[in-house]
């Protein structure tokens, strides 16, 4: 193969601009689930500040904070 053959192969057409789609699609996965822990997270973290009062008017109980955080799902 000589230089010019080199220069001039061609690539498949999900490779032609940046990363193959299987690669954007798993990077793309991956910022929906970070998104979706961090949420979690955020909303664990908000409940477990609330004073008893405060989950007690929301009917929800300390020991409740973990599971309603875990089971959160994004509409």
């Amino acid at each position: 193969m000589n230089a010019t053959t080199a220069n001039t192969r061609s690539f498949p057409a999900d490779m032609q601009h940046g990363l193959p789609q299987i690669v954007r699609d798993a990077l793309a996965q991956f910022r929906a689930a970070l998104a979706v822990r961090r949420e979690r997270a955020r909303i664990y973290q908000e409940l477990a500040r609330s004073s008893d009062h405060e989950l007690a008017d929301m009917r929800i109980s300390r020991s409740d904070i973990a599971q309603i955080a875990a089971n959160w799902q994004p509409n």
